[in-house]
């Protein structure tokens, strides 16, 4: 049988996150980005309990919550105190 191919448009994390799933499984990739040097932007990911289900699925909830920053309340940047975060960031909810 041929092996099947996909075209994945968008190297950020569902697009990656996708390739590599497909990979494993042995589809042929192909992954474009817009942005030709593939920059991290620096910006925070909020990971909600859907996504968290995903990853559980996928088998790499663990993984992520080793790497990630975890909060059990979430995380909320107060006006009057932006230097201040409510929220449990030292657990990742599970």
């Amino acid at each position: 049988m041929d092996q099947l191919r996909v075209l994945i448009v968008g190297g950020g994390i569902s697009g990656m996150g996708l390739a590599l799933r497909l990979r494993d499984q042995d589809w042929a990739v192909d992954l474009v980005e817009l942005d030709p040097q593939w920059r991290v932007y620096g910006a925070g990911i909020s990971v909600t309990a859907p996504t968290m289900r995903a990853f559980r699925r996928l088998g790499i909830v663990d993984e992520v919550c080793r790497q990630g920053y975890g909060s059990t309340g979430g995380v909320r940047i107060r006006r009057e105190h932006p230097a201040r975060c409510d929220g449990d960031a030292n657990r990742c909810a599970r």
